[in-house]
């Protein structure tokens, strides 16, 4: 499972299986009861809301970790005794196998330790072999606004808020700490005017990433140019070498050095082969998994083909892998077989020597093409000079610190020339953060 599809169970698990809910400090304890279509809310209804994007400050870190993670264990106190061993742990609030949208085991906890000896306890959790690539959070209490904008979108409801006390518990990232400005989603019980209930979860660090801005059309000036081609891109990875495409890259006319990087996205793939060739797949299977990187096989037939699912190690080069899986098939005079490969990016930055960056961009991108990579936007590096950025909604005025922006433009431009760019930035404290700022041009 891709930790991104992971990250979003996390939030799914631990907001809807929460034992007592995020309650805000002003309201009770009772659960948040859903409307009833197409009827006006009677007095005492509990009518449900929610809001995004709401700023908040990390007044302290509560003394709860949540945990979730795949597990091939089906004895839940074979798990529970790992954790409670951890030096720090105090106690389970909650424990209990869960399953994944895709029909896969999970471990979900929440337990109670001091927040000093949060990292010691996740240094430990990851080395619980039961628990596959746990996602921890924690549980906070931050400081809302006392009026917040808040929507029920099933009876077409907006309305503002005000809070008895503007203050809640939230789950945030493990990296979040004490005074940290974040921002959360939030979703509202409210009964008689007053919150009864809230679940609140971050969804940006402020503090630590800052406050990111997009302006998707905005004319600028190109200050600079460098030598220096990058591109990246999508592409189904046929198993080529990447070094040899390096060295070819090299060899082009105008080019100094190259860089490049493969990184598959998932990595499985199958092999198609006819059920007449006598390798059933009980076979298959039983050859396949003396193979050293693989790491799971699935197995299905259709068509009248006998289709093999790969999932391998990526300490091994798919290339290396893929003709591995040919050896053993054309040992047993199988050639006529098909391969699914993988999804894969590619990133990739090229030296040039030439100020012809536009020949050398068209032949990079044939040489790439010869490849089956394609698709790729080649851009040049470059620098906008500046010493503000004024947001043009808001007409905020942001300071650059460094007085010059990061810009990727195509080929074939001049200093001084005004280009349309996508401008993205992040902010804090009226201050650009210069590492997280790129103007890139619109293709």
């Amino acid at each position: 499972m891709e930790t991104k599809q992971l990250a979003t169970i996390v939030i799914v698990i631990l907001t809807v299986t929460s034992i007592v809910g995020f309650t805000f400090l002003s309201g009770g304890h009772q659960p948040a009861q859903q409307p009833p279509t197409h009827q006006p809310p009677s007095q005492g209804t509990v009518l449900s809301f929610e809001a995004e994007d709401v700023e908040a400050t990390v007044q302290r870190i509560l003394p709860v970790l949540r945990i979730v993670g795949l597990t091939g264990e089906i004895s839940i106190t074979a798990i529970e005794s790992k954790i409670a061993a951890i030096p720090g742990f105090k106690s389970f609030n909650h424990s209990s196998f869960q399953t994944s949208p895709d029909n896969q085991l999970l471990y979900f906890a929440e337990i109670t330790a001091e927040p000093d000896d949060f990292d010691s306890i996740v240094s430990a959790l990851t080395t619980i072999s039961e628990i596959q690539s746990p996602e921890i959070v924690k549980k906070a209490l931050v400081k809302v606004p006392k009026t917040v904008e808040v929507t029920n979108e099933q009876l077409s409801l907006t309305r503002d808020l005000t809070f008895a006390q503007p203050f809640s518990e939230a789950i945030v990232s493990f990296s979040t700490k004490k005074d940290d400005k974040i921002r959360i989603d939030l979703s509202i019980a409210v009964q008689d005017g007053q919150v009864v209930q809230s679940n609140a979860f971050e969804t940006l660090n402020l503090t630590q990433n800052g406050l990111p801005h997009l302006t998707n059309s905005v004319k600028l000036v190109l200050g600079s140019l460098e030598k220096m081609l990058v591109f990246s891109t999508g592409f189904t990875y046929n198993g080529f070498d990447a070094e040899q495409l390096n060295n070819e890259i090299k060899k082009l006319s105008g080019v100094k050095n190259s860089t490049i990087k493969i990184t598959i996205n998932s990595p499985s793939f199958s092999v198609s082969y006819p059920q007449t060739s006598g390798f059933s797949l009980t076979d298959a299977e039983t050859v396949f998994n003396e193979l050293e990187f693989v790491e799971e096989l699935g197995f299905q037939q259709f068509q009248e083909k006998n289709v093999v699912n790969i999932s391998f190690s990526t300490d091994f080069s798919y290339s290396d892998v893929k003709q591995s899986i040919s050896d053993v098939l054309e040992e047993r005079n199988i050639n006529d077989y098909s391969f699914a490969d993988p999804l894969a990016g590619i990133i990739g930055e090229t030296e040039i020597n030439s100020e012809n960056a536009v020949q050398v961009s068209e032949e990079l991108k044939q040489l790439l093409s010869s490849y089956d990579v394609r698709g790729q936007v080649i851009r040049q590096k470059g620098k906008i000079f500046a010493d503000s950025i004024i947001d043009p909604i808001g007409g905020n005025v942001y300071i650059v610190d460094e007085n010059f922006v990061k810009a990727l433009v195509l080929p074939g431009h001049s200093i001084g020339e005004e280009i349309d760019f996508r401008l993205t930035y992040y902010t804090r404290d009226d201050k650009v953060i210069h590492d997280q700022t790129q103007a890139l041009e619109n293709a």
